[in-house]
């Protein structure tokens, strides 16, 4: 999930277009999911 969130502490107008990208454990994502797609990924990988 991409957020914008706006700088604090920037004088210049562009500082509510700053995107960031929330830490997973931030996130509401399942840990088994999360695991199970790392795992997934790395089974592709090996394989190609």
């Amino acid at each position: 999930m991409i957020q914008t969130n706006a700088a604090s502490g920037q004088k210049n107008g562009h500082s509510d277009h700053i995107k960031t990208i929330e830490p997973a454990h931030k996130l509401k994502i399942d840990q088994n999911k999360l695991q199970n797609c790392r795992s997934n990924i790395l089974n592709l990988v090996n394989v190609l």
